[in-house]
């Protein structure tokens, strides 16, 4: 929910934190860890080190098998997976790569939303971005993502079945989101940075990172500050067909993106604000 500061309320309470894993062979797989904590809602945008992605997926039963410790061997799809737990979204894309080590799977452009607010509320969430700009997460023989130096685990358990798990603490609320995840077909959003174009003139900037999981650093207009003094960012997940919400206590936005373009409306208790976007500089 909005807060009250020095008279005025903000909607960007969260603090964005970068995590720089300590194992150094982290630092030769040119990935980064992104943690954008808020409450559902944070004022800064962030960077992405990976590009927009296909939203098609594959399997080719002459790709080498994982063999997991219990159950038979697989031979994964590739391309989008996603799921949702408790309205908390994740998504990342299973990559192939035949000269890949240990195995040629991999796991990248990871976006997962966790819980940031107790009593816990999928309105209030903090984003947790993993992409990869050299190289995916790899997937291990038996079908685990080397995850753990990020706070998540999470393993391939069949052709087209796949875990993604991680612990959340906030306030007195502590636990554990468990999302199953399966292929699907994501709409190619484009990464980079984007041009914001309000109906009444403003205009800012925002990024769209993760492969095109998420728009990060969504300006609110100051028509809606005048109104009733509400500011700060937004960050959404954008789901499989392109299309971004949430529904928050005193505000509601709504967006749907094609790979260079998207549309959106903001709505608050006393104004609403139709706005459109545009790629302005992309990322890969």
């Amino acid at each position: 929910m909005p807060s009250r500061r020095g008279g005025r309320r903000t909607a960007g309470d969260g603090v964005r934190e970068t995590a720089k894993p300590h194992s150094p062979r982290w630092r030769a797989a040119g990935a980064v860890l992104v943690s954008l904590a808020a409450l559902g809602i944070v004022a800064s945008p962030a960077i992405s080190a990976g590009g927009a992605r296909r939203s098609s997926f594959s399997s080719h039963a002459a790709r080498p098998s994982i063999k997991p410790h219990r159950g038979r061997p697989f031979v994964p799809v590739t391309g989008d997976w996603e799921g949702t737990v408790d309205g908390f979204p994740a998504s990342f894309e299973v990559t192939y790569n035949a000269a890949g080590q240990p195995t040629p799977y991999g796991a990248q452009d990871i976006v997962a939303l966790a819980p940031n607010s107790c009593p816990v509320l999928a309105s209030r969430y903090a984003a947790n971005v993993i992409s990869s700009s050299q190289r995916p997460v790899s997937v291990n023989r038996a079908g685990f993502l080397e995850l753990e130096r990020f706070g998540f685990a999470g393993n391939l358990t069949g052709a087209r079945r796949a875990s993604l798990s991680r612990a959340y603490h906030t306030g007195s609320c502590a636990g554990r989101l468990s999302w199953q995840l399966h292929p699907a077909h994501r709409r190619v959003v484009q990464d980079g940075v984007w041009k914001l174009n309000f109906a009444d003139g403003e205009s800012s900037r925002f990024s769209v990172l993760g492969g095109g999981r998420l728009a990060s650093g969504i300006k609110l207009p100051a028509v809606l500050a005048r109104c009733n003094g509400l500011s700060g960012g937004l960050d959404l997940f954008i789901g499989a067909r392109g299309n971004a919400a949430t529904a928050q206590p005193g505000l509601r936005a709504s967006m749907t993106f094609t790979r260079t373009r998207a549309s959106g409306q903001l709505i608050d208790g006393c104004a609403s604000e139709a706005f459109s976007a545009k790629l302005l500089r992309a990322s890969f």
